[in-house]
Parts: C-alpha cells; structure tokens; sequence
C-alpha cells in the first residue's frame, strides 16, 4: 500500500468537504471505499500458523512457517 497516495486521496476529499463540494455523508462514504480500497483482510491459523492474505475477490495468498510447527503467532491476541 502507498502510504502517501492514500493521505492524498484522503485530503482530497477533506478539501471538497471544506469547500461545500460535497456534503458529509459523501465525504464519509468517499473516506470509507478509499480505506477499504487499499486494505487487504489477513488473519493466521491458531493451529498450524499459517498466515492467509485475501487479496481481491477472489484470491487468497498462504504464507506457511518453514517447519510446519513454527510457534510465532504473529497475529493472535493475548
């Protein structure tokens, strides 16, 4: 994700808020499809530590530990 771009595209639509351009529940839904346009969703099997990364409609990427038994939960809670 560019960082950058999407500040831009976020003042962008801060700027035509200010200037009356658009009223504020476009700019809320303007905000939300950028944010959403540049996430990805990723989340990690508990059991086997696998990281998954939905990217797309359709397209899911796995990123599994070296050794199978790798007990580095990047992303559970505590």
């Amino acid at each position: 994700m560019d960082r950058d771009l999407l500040y831009e595209l976020l003042d962008d639509v801060i700027d035509q808020l200010a200037d009356g351009r658009i009223a504020k529940d476009e700019a809320q839904l303007l905000m939300r499809t950028t944010i959403a346009g540049k996430m990805r969703s990723m989340w990690q099997c508990r059991d086997c530590n696998t990281i998954f990364v939905h990217e797309g409609y359709a397209t899911i990427h796995s990123y599994a530990p070296d050794d199978g038994n790798d007990a580095n939960p990047v992303f559970h809670g505590k």
